[in-house]
């Protein structure tokens, strides 16, 4: 079990001996640190974990000179850039909320607000150069609230508690939250209608001159609507249209309505016909090389959204409200989207599923599919991971489904030790062809059983680039290169899951044989790799260069 270590400048057994843990006690095993003394812990080397610290600048303030302790903040500074550096993923919530009298600060300079202002300063620093710290400005939530309700005076000071019942709540759920966006994958798509939810009327009865968009009115809200949506997608979120119309109606307001904030460029694909939109999504989703829930579905008419909930369950669905004044802020507030650990491939995917969405289309009409694969180029290459790389690799451990042989997630940190382990072996893959070049879009780690044998630990690939034996050519390239460090045979295994089904078969495929189960409890043995065998699932496979099958690596040799 994980186990998640918390830091404390103030606060009492009221708060760690509190019912509203238990829902994050289920997956996590707490372990508070003495309240009060946040300045003074020592660096607690407690593996597999998450550090998290909550400070309060009422804690750190002298009275009655009214100035901030500084040595208490450059001690904290020093306690947090440890934790940083030892590799763990740290988590710094915070509230600026202290007793004031703002009459009093009308002709004086509030020196509390100013030194605090240096120590948010540096802490935006820490999180700018270390991947591996979040800062959560509590403030943001309690506003929400009133800080009167949050804070109560009377648990100060009969438990030494500064928050009311709401505030622990409202803290606790903050952290549960981002916990959960750290170790969960953002969602990929956004479905949008159209009639009424881009715009406001319907196209093929108002026309183009009479739909409600623009700078005045209900048309601004639409319009501010679309601003979001456009915030969304420079974020790396996808942007499909599933509309019940005539398509040349909806295009014509992407090209020449002169209010529209999206434009056709933005969208990556589309079905605009008068069929069953679940059937669309579903489509799209094999078009797209991406998994049901990977999307988020937003549209006006609650039949849509209650036909979408119960016959694709998978798809997220948002109850959006009739009252269309909220729909910006609502998308806005929206966590499904956040990416916390964005890459540079991250900027290009609209681009990149656009090309794959066409790669697709122009497959089912080609009459030969190696003489097709054959004529876009294929240019795959092996990619030595480093620190300008690192974090593409994580993120495709954590991001990744479909072509995931095992589904082992790991974080920035985790694999900067898999990266330093002179034993492992690890590499991306990157793929250019006439339609683009798609990034790093593979990922390979092999942890060493003995002197002869490697286990293939993780085999990823990108959705949007399978369709092209891109898999047989890295396990040439497998074979090829442990064959120079004089290892001779793979193990590799399957975990299967509702989303890697597509995966199932490429052990078999590629001439590896089932281990039996003697074999593995053999290996289990003789390797310090915890994970063979994963469950009860598992499918073990071994193979070596002599009944190794490459049956369409021919498509990867250069003309």
């Amino acid at each position: 079990m994980k186990k998640i270590n918390l830091d404390i400048s103030s606060t009492s057994y009221l708060f760690d001996n509190h019912n509203i843990w238990n829902d994050i006690k289920k997956e996590y095993k707490l372990n508070f640190n003495d309240y009060g003394k946040l300045s003074s812990q020592n660096l607690n080397k407690i593996r597999n974990k998450i550090e998290v610290i909550f400070f309060l600048l009422i804690d750190v303030i002298d009275y009655p000179n009214n100035k901030i302790n500084q040595k208490i903040i450059d001690n904290i500074l020093n306690l947090i850039e440890q934790k940083i550096i030892s590799n763990q993923e740290v988590l710094f919530f915070y509230s600026k909320w202290y007793p004031k009298n703002y009459i009093r600060n009308i002709k004086t300079e509030d020196n509390i607000k100013k030194h605090f202002t240096s120590l948010e300063t540096k802490i935006n620093i820490l999180k700018k150069k270390f991947t591996n710290f979040y800062v959560i400005d509590l403030d943001e939530t309690f506003s929400n609230h009133g800080f009167l309700q949050i804070f109560d005076n009377r648990n100060w000071y009969v438990a030494r508690c500064r928050f009311s019942e709401l505030g622990l709540k409202k803290i606790v759920n903050s952290l549960s939250e981002v916990i959960f966006k750290i170790k969960h994958p953002s969602k990929k798509v956004l479905v949008l209608d159209c009639d009424n939810t881009l715009w406001g009327g319907i196209i093929g009865e108002d026309g183009i001159e009479n739909i409600k968009l623009g700078t005045d009115g209900v048309g601004k809200i639409f319009s501010d609507f679309q601003k979001t949506i456009l915030k969304i997608k420079k974020q790396g979120i996808l942007l499909v249209l599933a509309s019940k119309n005539n398509e040349t109606d909806v295009i014509d307001v992407f090209k020449n309505h002169k209010s529209m904030i999206l434009k056709i460029n933005d969208i990556t694909a589309y079905k605009i016909n008068w069929r069953s939109k679940t059937i669309n999504i579903k489509e799209l989703a094999n078009e797209l090389g991406l998994g049901l829930d990977s999307f988020v579905f937003w549209d006006d008419n609650p039949i849509e959204r209650a036909k979408m909930i119960k016959e694709i369950p998978e798809v997220t669905t948002i109850e959006v409200g009739e009252d269309i004044h909220e729909w910006p802020s609502k998308l806005e507030a929206l966590n499904f989207f956040v990416n916390l650990k964005p890459s540079k491939e991250d900027e290009n995917k609209t681009l990149q599923y656009k090309k794959r969405f066409e790669f697709i289309s122009e497959k089912k009409i080609s009459k030969n599919e190696k003489d097709y694969l054959k004529s876009i180029k294929l240019n795959p290459k092996i990619i030595k991971i480093d620190k300008s790389n690192i974090s593409r690799a994580s993120q495709l451990t954590l991001k990744t489904n479909q072509f995931n042989l095992r589904t082992v997630r790991y974080s920035l940190s985790e694999m900067k030790k898999i990266i330093s382990n002179r034993e492992n072996f690890s590499f991306l893959v990157s793929l250019q062809d006439l339609y683009g070049d798609h990034g790093n879009i593979g990922l390979i780690i092999l942890r060493r059983i003995n002197s002869k044998t490697y286990f293939l630990d993780t085999f990823i690939l990108s959705c949007r680039i399978l369709g092209r034996h891109l898999e047989t050519w890295i396990i040439k390239k497998l074979f090829d290169l442990i064959e120079k460090k004089q290892i001779i045979s793979l193990v590799a295994e399957y975990i299967p899951t509702k989303k890697n089904i597509v995966s199932k078969d490429v052990f078999k495929n590629h001439g590896f044989k089932k281990i039996s189960k003697s074999e593995i409890k053999k290996l289990n043995k003789n390797t310090n790799i915890p994970r063979l065998a994963n469950g009860n699932n598992s499918i073990l496979y071994f193979c070596n260069k002599k009944t190794l099958k490459l049956d369409n690596i021919d498509i990867y040799e250069k003309n």
